[in-house]
């Protein structure tokens, strides 16, 4: 992420940043993951929030709802324990993506 801020600071209108960030919506959307999953929902949100100011939010939320689908509820492999902290992460991940 640190190398395509740089980037960012080498294109001169935001129709570039934009064109340019799209194809990093998965990296910045697995970044916010792992900070939720760091419970550093804060942190997430402002991250979702400012890739999405320039590159939007359509791909990005489409990204975590997959995600969030992904995530297994309920299922006999895990422990109760495991599937009370999968609720609780998807409860998180749909707070975040709501803010953004």
């Amino acid at each position: 992420i640190v190398l395509v801020e740089r980037v960012m600071k080498t294109l001169n209108t935001p129709e570039q940043w934009k064109i340019f960030l799209r194809q990093y919506t998965e990296l910045y959307a697995q970044k916010a993951i792992t900070l939720v999953r760091l419970e550093q929902d804060d942190a997430a949100q402002a991250c979702l929030q400012g890739f999405a100011h320039i590159a939007g939010t359509d791909e990005l939320r489409a990204y975590l709802q997959t995600f969030e689908a992904s995530i297994p509820l309920q299922d006999e492999e895990l422990t109760a324990e495991q599937n009370a902290e999968n609720q609780a992460l998807l409860k998180r991940l749909k707070q975040v993506r709501k803010g953004i």
